[in-house]
């Protein structure tokens, strides 16, 4: 479901979220919007790692 990593941890939730997102072809714009939240904090939660 989500990347595969070769430090042998499962994937994070951010990874998962990016994936999904790309694999549905929604923006991060069209996910913020969907859900009731700025662009920014989708963005931030790939950067942070939710």
């Amino acid at each position: 479901m989500g990347a595969i990593r070769t430090d042998g941890r499962s994937p994070m939730i951010s990874d998962k979220l990016a994936a999904l997102r790309r694999r549905a072809g929604k923006s991060q714009q069209e996910v913020a919007a969907a859900i009731g939240v700025s662009r920014q904090t989708v963005s931030n939660w790939g950067t942070e790692g939710v």
